[in-house]
């Protein structure tokens, strides 16, 4: 079962690129925002539906189908990644150039603190209420989330006026649901990377794009980390500690990396980047002497050394934000998510066969892999924001 399940979590990895390519394309075409946010949470909602059905009726339904069936019909309705795309397409409408790195980092902060409450109180919840009524609160709460977007969160002005005056000149063009089974969306994404700008502006998207994906190779060790500390640390209840400890630090080194650097002092979004790569190359061969000496302590020293690793994402994302055009947000932030799907795939398959390689030789060797991608985009990083570039 678990093959079949994973076979079907790549397909469904697979559609969420194709959904996030027509998506982000058809938002920058209709000027709507709202749908990108809201069509994940109600496809959400569907597989919720689902599961309680499928737990009604469990005797009946195959359990392979309650595993298949959640993660296709989130797949269908973009996932994580689409939500992502059209809540930060959203706040680049709302939000001045000025103010945007900060508004994206209180975003990020909020979307990644939400999830650490949810795991410390969801073992507690599933105890107290079981599977069947903890899937009904949480279709309850969807449905609420669902019903805040419909009624109460408006459409950028911007996005409004920019809609009106798309209308008025294509009198004969399709309705809004007709226009995204259009082929031509998938290409009208793709070609925002590849079209001419002014200033060397497309070299610097390129480069951003690069350095975007190299850094999830320079944070695509925490699995193998995890691992580690479990076998060698021997650590089991320490390990949940120390996730959690490094999830708060790193919120709290954004909070003062884009609040202090970037809002008080004005510092651009390349310095913040570089500035918190800085600080990850001293973290990883920290955490290669703590697996090759057994002292766990050190672990949470490169973690605390470490604290600005999220200010790297919620910069990159200003930054392609402030690179392209109004009419271009969705597309560029749907880019960045089809690179966030597509790392899924290919850096842990990297980490583990070095792993498994290196393990009896030198069991740190795969934070000083991290170590090589982190040079790298701070290489990059530099490249991109000297002048003459």
């Amino acid at each position: 079962m678990s093959k079949v399940i994973w076979k079907y979590c790549i397909a469904a990895g697979l559609i969420e690129v194709v959904i996030l390519l027509f998506a982000g394309s058809w938002s920058d075409r209709v000027g709507l925002r709202k749908p990108c946010i809201l069509i994940p949470i109600a496809a959400d909602t569907i597989s919720l539906l689902a599961l309680i059905i499928c737990a009604i009726f469990m005797r009946e339904i195959p359990l392979e189908v309650t595993g298949i069936l959640h993660q296709l019909i989130s797949a269908l309705g973009g996932g994580g990644h689409l939500i992502l795309t059209g809540v930060f397409s959203y706040l680049t409408i709302v939000t001045t150039e000025s103010q945007r790195t900060f508004r994206f980092a209180c975003a990020s902060i909020v979307i990644s603190v939400i999830p650490i409450i949810a795991r410390f109180f969801s073992g507690h919840i599933f105890k107290a209420l079981g599977f069947l009524k903890l899937c009904i609160l949480c279709t309850t709460t969807h449905s609420i989330a669902l019903l805040y977007g419909i009624f109460v969160l408006k459409e950028p002005d911007s996005d409004a006026k920019n809609k009106t005056v798309a209308n008025q000149n294509e009198p004969n063009s399709s309705s809004p649901t007709k226009k995204l089974f259009d082929m031509t969306l998938a290409t009208d994404c793709i070609n925002v990377i590849t079209k001419k700008r002014a200033f060397n502006i497309r070299k610097i998207l390129m480069f951003t794009f690069v350095v975007y994906f190299i850094n999830f190779g320079a944070a695509a060790d925490t699995n193998i980390a995890f691992s580690i500390a479990q076998s060698k640390f021997h650590w089991v209840t320490n390990l949940g500690i120390w996730g959690a400890y490094d999830a708060l630090t790193t919120q709290l080194g954004t909070m003062l990396a884009i609040g202090v650097l970037g809002k008080r002092f004005g510092v651009s979004d390349y310095f913040i980047c570089a500035f918190s790569v800085c600080f990850t190359l001293i973290a990883k061969p920290i955490m290669a002497y703590a697996v090759s000496t057994l002292k766990d302590h050190f672990f949470y020293v490169a973690t605390s050394i470490d604290i600005f690793d999220g200010s790297k994402t919620v910069a990159i994302r200003s930054i392609v934000s402030k690179l392209v055009e109004q009419n271009e947000i969705g597309k560029i932030n749907s880019l960045l998510g089809v690179i966030a799907s597509a790392q899924s795939i290919v850096y842990p398959t990297i980490y583990s066969v070095v792993f498994l390689q290196s393990r009896d030789i030198f069991i740190g060797a795969v934070f000083m892999l991290a170590e090589v991608f982190l040079l790298v985009s701070l290489g990059l990083y530099i490249v991109s924001s000297c002048p003459g570039s």
